[in-house]
C-alpha cells in the first residue's frame, strides 16, 4: 500500500521518509534504505536531509554490526 502510494516519480521528501521511518520500525532496513534514498530526489529534499541522512548512517550501523 505505502509503495503504490509513494512512487518516485510522485511524492514529496517528507512523505518518503515518514514510510521509509515505519519501514525501518517494522524491521525491514532495506525498504527503508531505498525510501531514504529515493526521498534525496524529490521535492523538499533540502528540508529533510539532515533527517535523511541520519537515518542512513543509523541502517549503515546496524548492518556493521549485523556482519559476522
Amino acid at each position: 500500500m505505502l509503495d503504490r502510494a509513494l512512487s518516485v516519480e510522485e511524492g514529496s521528501a517528507s512523505a518518503h521518509v515518514g514510510a521509509a521511518t515505519g519501514y525501518l520500525e517494522a524491521g525491514n532496513a532495506e525498504r527503508a534504505r531505498e525510501l531514504f534514498e529515493a526521498a534525496r530526489e524529490l521535492d523538499g529534499a533540502a528540508a529533510e536531509s539532515d533527517v535523511i541522512e541520519h537515518y542512513l548512517q543509523m541502517i549503515d550501523e546496524m548492518e556493521e554490526e549485523n556482519q559476522p
